[in-house]
Parts: structure tokens; sequence; C-alpha cells
């Protein structure tokens, strides 16, 4: 089975994730040894939780065409490699957006206040779609709106399935029951390691094996899991140049 990491910090040197083409390149390798075929690098903009500022998005695109290059001189050997960013968005100071989006689409990925509450993140939604993109929520089992008010943001989700949900590889792996409340209720949609490199290192493994042994005994959650950890990228970024 072919998967895809929808969010990672392996670009080098643009923020608070890889520091080096060394480090980009022997973090990509191990994502590859633990089945990922496909990852979408996603790094910082507009953050004020990253403890170094992201670049800025022509920085970006400069070092993500450098490593492609590099990844590409080894076939087989890395990921193919994708470029979308996790765009910090505060909806109650900020009314525009500047993201990179992922994989080329109208798919742009947000980063929410942790704080935030469900008001806000309809607002944030709301704007976002103002603008023609669709949202996917980077970690929600870290909001507070998803915490503190899980029934109604549940709801919330159920009636806008436009909304996409990423959850980290690492919470899937240990059962971490804010995450695993958005793959019981089927709300989840894409899988990340959220990596950092050598500080945080890939742990896509984890969270297949911990889907692996939830949907042992059931068809209908094989087929989501093999949603969750691929067939869903693919169906997102249908109309992008996006790898088979």
């Amino acid at each position: 089975m072919k998967y895809y990491d929808c969010h990672n910090h392996l670009l080098p040197d643009v923020d608070d994730g890889s520091q080096s083409m060394r480090e980009s390149l022997e973090s990509l390798r191990m994502l590859r040894s633990q089945g990922v075929t496909t990852a979408i690098l996603t790094p910082h903009v507009n953050s004020p939780y990253a403890s170094r500022p992201g670049a800025t998005k022509a920085v970006i695109r400069r070092k993500f065409a450098q490593l492609k290059a590099k990844c590409e001189e080894s076939p087989g050997a890395y990921p193919s490699l994708l470029l979308g960013c996790e765009y910090y968005f505060d909806p109650a100071g900020e009314t525009d957006m500047h993201p990179i989006p992922m994989a080329g689409s109208d798919v742009v990925m947000l980063e929410l206040p942790y704080g935030i509450d469900l008001a806000g993140v309809r607002r944030a939604v709301d704007i976002a779609r103002d603008r023609g993109w669709r949202v996917l929520l980077a970690h929600p089992e870290k909001y507070d709106a998803f915490i503190f008010q899980w029934n109604s943001a549940l709801r919330f989700l159920r009636e806008n399935p436009d909304v996409m949900v990423q959850l980290e590889s690492w919470d899937v792996g240990k059962l971490n029951d804010y995450s695993w409340r958005f793959i019981e209720s089927g709300t989840a949609t894409v899988i990340g390691s959220d990596s950092h490199g050598y500080h945080r290192e890939p742990s896509f493994a984890r969270a297949v094996h911990a889907l692996e042994e939830w949907a042992r005994e059931d068809a209908g959650r094989r087929e989501y899991a093999e949603r969750l950890l691929g067939a869903n990228a693919r169906s997102i970024w249908k109309d992008a140049d996006m790898p088979g």
C-alpha cells in the first residue's frame, strides 16, 4: 500500500524543523522505510508557534526545488515530494490568507490558535471559503474547540464535509484519546507525521500499526484506514500534480 505523509517539517533550514539537507534526506529516507511513498512538505508560514520564524515563500520554493532534485538522484530511496504549508491563521485578528496551497490544489492546511473555540473555527473556515480555499485542519485534536466542545464540533464536521481533518501519526500511534475521537467517528481525513527531523523523527509506522490493529477484524474499518493513509490524499488533490 502507498502511504502519504500530509504534514511534516522536513524542508531544510526554513523553520523549526530540519536544519540541513542531510537531516532532511535522512528523515525522508526513514519515512520511505516506513512505507510512505509521497510526502507533502508543509513548512510553517505565518506561525507564532515555530521556535524559528518561517522563511519567505520564495525561499521555501527554492529550497523545495533543491531538495526534490537531490531526492530524485536516488529513485526509490525517498518519497515523492510535493509542496504545501502549515499556515497559521487567527480569525480573531486576521481576515486574509496567503498560504502555499497543498500540492498545487485549492486546499489550504490551517493551523489555528490552540485555545480557539468552535465559533472561531467556523469563522476561520468561512474566511477561507470566501477566498476560494478548501480547509484541511492541522491537528485539531490540540484545539480547545475539539477538546471541550466535542459534541458540537462533531456536528459541525458532519454538517460541513468539505472541512477536512489531519491527524498526527505519533498521536494515533500512541492511541491518544482526542485523536481517536476523529477516527472512531469517521471524521478524520489524512495522516501526517509532523516530523521535525532529528528532534521529532518520523513515526508513521506507529500509526499504520495502530490502525491495522483497530481494523483487523472489520472490513469497513480496513477500508477507512486505507483511505486515511493514502487514498484520501490522492482524492483530495486529484486535480493537482499528484503521483499515483
